[in-house]
């Protein structure tokens, strides 16, 4: 279970390449293997973005390359930090206008049910019978309306650009659930830029803690 890892690195670029019109990519192996999380047996995504701030900031993915297993931490290679960010913040949960007007200015990670009909899914907005049961990390990049006035959320995951399409999958947005489809809005993370302001710097009472391993 490395999503954690890949969410956060990938919040983090975007919202880099967006701030400076420069696409680096980002070492999701350093979180792994740097951060008190457990690797690929289960990671926080506030803890791993509780490291990107304590280690100053974090390195590429061609430094640091990713293999899908915890190793000993490589220090150097550690320090060879490329970006930074100012803190990061837990969305309210349950609240869907509260992540969109996030998603409209950056990608969020957001924490996810994962049903077996999920890893076959191909293409189409996704509209499966799913549980609210959070185990996954997937980073939402915008959302849309179909045709049909279907409304939709475009999702990265973390599998590989041949599950989905390309790497990517739709779910339904404006659904009656307060908790979102697959119980997308009870728990989400996003970084802060490194220029934010005092009042969004990292601290306890600012970021409510998440008990979910994904």
């Amino acid at each position: 279970m490395c999503c954690y890892a890949f969410g956060v690195a990938d919040t983090i670029e975007s919202l880099h390449a967006i701030q400076t019109q420069q696409l680096v990519e980002l070492s999701p192996k350093e979180i792994l293997d740097c951060s008190n999380c457990a690797g690929c047996d289960g990671g926080r995504p506030n803890e791993a973005f509780q490291y990107v701030i304590d280690n100053n900031g974090i390195t590429t993915e061609k430094n640091y390359p990713y293999k899908p297993v915890k190793e000993t931490c490589n220090v150097k290679k550690e320090n060879d930090i490329v970006v930074k960010i100012g803190g990061y913040e837990q969305m309210p949960a349950n609240n869907e206008q509260a992540a969109m007007v996030t998603v409209a200015n950056q990608p969020v990670e957001f924490g996810i049910a994962v049903e077996p009909s999920l890893k076959l899914y191909k293409e189409g907005i996704f509209t499966e019978p799913c549980g609210l049961q959070i185990a996954h990390s997937v980073i939402a990049v915008g959302y849309d309306t179909a045709p049909d006035g279907t409304q939709y959320w475009i999702l990265k995951n973390s599998w590989g650009t041949r599950w989905g399409e390309s790497g990517y999958i739709k779910m339904p947005r404006g659904r009656p659930e307060k908790e979102g489809y697959c119980g997308m809005y009870q728990s989400s993370f996003f970084p802060l830029t490194e220029k934010c302001s005092t009042e969004h710097a990292p601290s306890a009472d600012k970021v409510v803690k998440s008990t979910k391993d994904l």
